[in-house]
C-alpha cells in the first residue's frame, strides 16, 4: 500500500514542531511499547502536553487486528515511526546504536521507540 504523498508530508511536518526527540532501544518489543508509553505519561504529567511515543504496536503478545477481531487496547495505539518516514537502522546507526536486519531465528532483536517532546 502507497502513503498519498501530502499525508506523508504532513507527517514530516509534525515531526519538525518537536524539540526533542528521545531513542528507546529494547530486546522485547512488548516491554519497549509499554516504556515509551510510560515515558509518554510522565511528559505529560510534568507539563510537555504534546509528549507523543511513536513505535510499532506490540502492546499484546497476539495482534486481535490481525486476527480480524477488533483492538483490546485501542487507546493505547501509538503512531507508528515507519509511517512518519523515520529511518530507523541510518537513525540508530547515527547514534552508534546497534541495528542490522536478523539473519537468523536465533538473533535477538533490537527494537525501538520514539517519544517526541515539545
Amino acid at each position: 500500500m502507497r502513503i498519498p504523498r501530502l499525508v506523508f508530508e504532513e507527517a514530516q511536518a509534525t515531526l519538525r514542531e518537536y524539540d526533542k526527540i528521545l531513542m528507546i532501544h529494547h530486546h522485547d518489543p512488548v516491554k519497549l511499547s509499554r516504556l515509551a508509553r510510560q515515558i509518554e505519561r510522565t511528559a505529560f504529567l510534568d507539563g510537555y502536553y504534546f509528549a507523543c511515543a511513536m513505535h510499532c504496536c506490540h502492546l499484546c503478545r497476539e495482534c486481535r487486528i490481525d486476527m480480524g477481531k477488533p483492538c483490546h487496547t485501542p487507546l493505547n495505539i501509538r503512531p507508528c515511526d515507519q509511517s512518519f518516514g523515520v529511518d530507523v537502522y541510518k537513525t540508530a546507526r547515527k547514534l552508534g546504536l546497534p541495528c542490522a536486519p536478523l539473519q537468523s531465528k536465533s538473533d535477538i532483536p533490537n527494537r525501538y521507540a520514539f517519544v517526541l517532546i515539545t
